[in-house]
């Protein structure tokens, strides 16, 4: 187990398994290409994070010449004492369910936004599967669940993909689903104001699939890294026909922000 997972002392590896039922048999076997492309992406990141750990600089405080799984042992306990744990995990203030890790605030906002960025800078496929087994550890989701874990307006295998990715490989039948921005994906987000990220739409591309799934009363989990006024996961929990069984799963949430983000 990582230094991350087991500071957090999250269980072994998970694994939940389920009997497939009749009618989900195809649409099971149309996701196995996708599943297996999948796997054989993540494993070769973990792979490759196992190497490069050795050689590479805490991104929080720059220390070299240990193990770093995006931060050195020492940046690493620090930021698990102020992770969230039970019911610290739910976030309020939002329209749905929000579980988070870590509450971005001004007392660690240093250490949470160097977790963020250097999450986002890549190799952290090791940092993503022990954060997805905490994820799923603390949210306890009950046991004959199907999550369907959604990433929204990410570019394919991107630290988005990576964290939904590592989230689904816990339960057998969990599926992925990407959504596309329709409104302007070249803007980047966190250049615009409050009101504007309002107007902000996705499309799915697998509309009939989730029609269905929603029909099945499936629980929708969107993932990502950082919550903060909650436009994006509304503009998802539209897109996606506003499910009844949907939440929002991510690394850390940050106070409502006035304006422009200061992200």
């Amino acid at each position: 187990m990582s230094e991350f997972g087991s500071v957090l002392a999250v269980l072994p590896r998970m694994q939940l398994d389920f009997k497939p039922r009749p009618q989900d048999k195809q649409a099971n076997a149309r996701m196995d290409e996708d599943r297996i492309s999948a796997e054989k992406v993540v494993g070769h990141r973990l792979k490759l994070d196992r190497i490069l750990r050795w050689a590479r600089a805490c991104g929080h405080c720059g220390r070299l010449g240990t193990s770093v799984n995006l931060f050195c042992r020492e940046c690493t306990i620090d930021l698990c004492s102020i992770a969230n744990r039970g019911e610290t995990l739910h976030q309020p203030g939002y329209p749905f369910r929000v579980s988070a890790l870590w509450t971005w605030n001004d007392e660690n906002t240093f250490l949470v936004k160097n977790m963020v960025h250097a999450f986002k800078r890549g190799f952290a496929a090791e940092f993503a599967r022990s954060a997805a087994e905490t994820l799923a550890f603390e949210r306890d989701l009950y046991s004959d669940a199907r999550p369907i874990f959604v990433f929204p307006g990410a570019r394919r295998r991107d630290h988005a993909w990576l964290l939904a990715w590592s989230l689904a490989r816990i339960w057998r039948e969990a599926r992925v689903i990407a959504l596309e921005r329709e409104s302007d994906p070249a803007v980047n987000q966190k250049e615009l104001s409050l009101s504007e990220r309002t107007r902000i739409r996705f499309r799915s591309p697998e509309e009939e699939k989730i029609s269905c799934l929603r029909a099945d009363g499936s629980t929708f989990i969107v993932v990502d890294d950082v919550i903060t006024s909650g436009s994006t996961a509304m503009a998802a929990y539209i897109a996606l026909g506003e499910p009844s069984a949907y939440e929002v799963w991510t690394l850390a949430c940050r106070p409502k922000l006035a304006g422009k983000s200061r992200f």
